[in-house]
């Protein structure tokens, strides 16, 4: 007998995305909620439907924990993680966290069509790690693996900074 594996197509993030995410609303409102299972304090919404590069644009920032590159790449970047299930409050506030389905990133399929994610978090030594990419949501194409698109990062390190995400 062959050795058979499961594989998933692009088409799983429209159904994860704009399908399951019904509206604007409930998808900022999923990024709220991830601020707040990392323990964010403050997010600030802006929409500028104007944007002289993008034409209409969204920001979610907070100044939650963030993540490193090996939380972005372990958690956000795979689908159906069970972290918060295995770790369901969050570390600094003990906040029973809200998200478990890790549909909040594909909510942002709904907002547009383009990504950009930065997030930096305190490592053990001191140091501040900044992790920055973009999603072109365009490339995950139905008909294709979700593996076969590639976003390229990039991580640097600073000494002083503040933790957090914006979206």
């Amino acid at each position: 007998m062959s050795e058979l594996k499961f594989t998933v197509d692009s088409a799983l993030l429209s159904e994860l995305g704009e399908k399951l995410v019904e509206s604007v609303h409930v998808a900022l409102l999923e990024l709220v909620k991830n601020s707040y299972d990392a323990d964010a304090r403050k997010v600030d919404i802006s929409i500028n439907t104007n944007h002289p590069k993008y034409g209409c644009y969204i920001s979610v920032v907070d100044n939650g924990s963030g993540m490193t590159d090996k939380e972005v790449q372990n958690y956000w970047m795979k689908i159906a993680t069970t972290n918060k299930v295995k770790a369901n409050f969050s570390p600094k506030y003990g906040r029973k966290r809200s998200g478990a389905k890790g549909i909040g990133r594909f909510s942002c399929r709904r907002l547009g069509s383009k990504l950009k994610l930065i997030t930096t978090a305190l490592l053990p030594d001191g140091r501040y790690e900044t992790t920055e990419f973009t999603v072109d949501w365009n490339k995950f194409i139905a008909g294709t693996n979700i593996d076969s698109v590639i976003c390229i990062g990039e991580v640097s390190y600073n000494e002083s900074n503040k933790t957090g995400t914006t979206l």
